[in-house]
């Protein structure tokens, strides 16, 4: 049989080796694939062909995202496993470790020295068997490995440095991280279990885990933990809470949140959703500038370093029967409903060209809002982030059902108020008509499980949300702790108290909520990656999501944790030297 010449002439080419991942909802697939370039510098852009055949092909077109898990020649051997399709190999994403990428949730797989994620920009039929895939990158990051790059690479970068992509905004963005922490995967995300084995580079007890989005903070309540007082129930702590309110004015407040954001970035924050209510003069006088509170923890977020969602909560009575508001409430009130949506509309038009900021509205609560004004509300930000506090308390439920004949949850649902960016804040204390409608409406559930177990709240029905079609997200509230990972961790563990089952959440199923729904419910996408250092919690662990704390996470550059201390100390004192 004469030889294709073509054929030989293919197999002297110099082939990298890479997996091309991909997801659609609950589908996750992972192919290996030889014919990968890139094809545009600006915006950055990578091609590859794919087979009309391919299961790939079918998840790509309709998730419209894909991963690029780029191998060194010496973990080759790790994309063996993927050479077969899905019809010979039905179970391949069962039987593999594996993690989702913080932008797309597309798998990253054990070993991967790089991975670029891209969004679809075009699928080009060239009238043969395979397709071309153009895709743009929207996240990417490059692991220090040891071993070769593969054939494909020459073993150079652009710039010529061995082994390493540029750290300088080309296609691959060096971060200085360990191994990679995977869960043993399967197509189906939800339910996933933990897998045991140890991934990725030869860093023993080192990781590299997306960055969290704090989805929910009250940042003024950071100055009462560890505080003697608070009450014997959440009503008690209230009190104290509203007495921290009245002694803050912008420049106070602006220096406050400045240092807990700062922790929260030495703690493995990207991003917060900033749930803001405290806007107002004391005795409820407006400040001249009307957003000047707003603006305080805008630019305390910026001098941190960190994203910001401000979440400006409407806020118009102290309660159901008409009950006189606190003090402190005057703070917090608007007049009506249409000078808040006036307010919060001048915000969102004053930072809509910052891609560090984005302005959500916020229901404070059924309690604050009253039923003929929660639509004004829902409709005044269309297509911006919705965040509500819902039924933390059975007394609020109670007191719901008297005044309106409703659950929170179903007279919010009468509202228009759910939908898929609309994010109900604790959501304890659900009937099986609440989980129901929140499921219908595609949004997302925040979970602040420090928080709710400090005061009392109860543990919520985190699985059954999900398993009804809600993305959980993770918040620290008010602060008790601020740890990324023991919040984490506290979802999972509080399940399993509430069930007795143990299995409800794995480290896929929580770094999706901590990471990935976490920044889409702001309005954010992931953008960077945390380094885990080695340490005494971490050792033997084969996973940092179940070991590490807030103290294992590399501190940024420009933040020294001592320092930030200090003046989180300085500030503290200084508001209770005004109580």
């Amino acid at each position: 049989m004469t030889a294709d010449p073509m054929k030989e002439a293919l197999k002297r080419m110099p082939y990298g080796f890479y997996s091309i991942t991909s997801r659609n909802g609950d589908e996750v697939n992972a192919m290996v694939g030889n014919w990968l370039t890139q094809v545009s510098f600006e915006p950055r852009m990578v091609m590859f062909g794919l087979a009309k055949n391919a299961y790939t092909h079918e998840v790509v077109s309709a998730g419209g995202v894909f991963a690029v898990n780029i191998f060194n020649k010496d973990d080759s051997d790790h994309i063996k496993h993927y050479t077969k399709s899905r019809a010979k190999n039905p179970a391949k994403m069962e039987a593999a470790p594996w993690m989702p990428a913080p932008s797309t949730g597309c798998p990253i797989l054990e070993g991967a020295a790089a991975v670029i994620e891209c969004r679809v920009v075009q699928l080009i039929d060239v009238g043969g068997d395979h397709d071309l895939l153009v895709g743009a990158r929207s996240a990417s990051s490059a692991r220090r490995c040891a071993g070769r790059p593969g054939p494909g690479h020459g073993g150079r970068t652009r710039r010529g440095h061995s082994g390493r992509a540029r750290a300088d905004g080309d296609a691959l963005r060096a971060q200085p991280v360990g191994r990679v922490p995977c869960a043993r995967g399967v197509r189906r995300a939800r339910g996933l279990r933990g897998g045991g084995r140890r991934v990725g580079c030869r860093d023993p007890g080192a990781g590299v885990i997306p960055a969290f989005a704090n989805a929910h903070s009250h940042a003024f309540h950071r100055a009462l933990r560890g505080r003697a007082w608070s009450g014997e129930t959440f009503w008690g702590w209230r009190e104290a809470m509203y007495a921290v309110a009245e002694v803050l004015d912008p420049e106070l407040h602006h220096r406050l949140a400045r240092a807990v954001y700062r922790e929260m970035r030495l703690a493995g924050y990207d991003a917060v959703g900033e749930f803001h209510y405290l806007r107002h003069a004391p005795g409820g006088a407006r400040y001249a500038d009307p957003l000047a509170m707003a603006e305080a923890i805008i630019e305390a977020a910026r001098e941190a370093g960190l994203r910001i969602c401000v979440l400006d909560a409407c806020y118009l009575r102290a309660g159901f029967e008409g009950e006189d508001p606190a003090p402190a409430q005057l703070r917090f009130l608007h007049p009506d409903a249409d000078s808040w949506a006036h307010d919060v509309r001048a915000l969102a038009a004053r930072h809509a060209a910052d891609p560090g900021v984005v302005v959500g509205a916020a229901i404070h609560s059924v309690r604050a809002v009253g039923p003929d004004d929660l639509p004004v509300v829902v409709a005044a930000l269309p297509g911006a982030p919705l965040h509500v506090h819902v039924s933390e308390q059975p007394a609020e439920n109670d007191a719901c059902r008297a005044a309106t004949g409703r659950t929170p949850v179903r007279l919010l649902a009468d509202a228009g108020a759910w939908g898929p960016h609309t994010t109900a804040v604790h959501a304890t204390h659900l009937t099986d008509e609440d989980i129901a409608l929140l499921g219908a409406g595609g949004g997302y559930a925040c979970f602040c499980p420090t928080t709710e177990a400090e005061l009392g709240d109860g543990i919520g029905p985190s699985v059954a949300l999900r398993e009804a079609g809600v993305r959980l997200t993770l918040g620290s509230d008010s602060h008790t702790v601020i740890d990324p990972f023991v919040e984490a961790r506290a979802l999972a563990w509080h399940e399993r108290l509430a069930t007795g089952n143990r299995h409800g959440w794995d480290t896929a199923g929580l770094v999706r909520a901590g990471a990935v729904d976490g920044h889409a419910s702001l309005g954010f996408a992931p953008d960077r990656m945390l380094e885990i250092t080695p340490s005494v919690r971490t050792a033997g662990a084969a996973d940092p999501l179940w070991a590490a704390t807030s103290a294992d996470v590399r501190p940024p550059e420009d933040l020294d944790p001592a320092a930030v201390a200090h003046e989180l100390a300085t500030v503290i004192d200084e508001v209770w030297g005004l109580l």
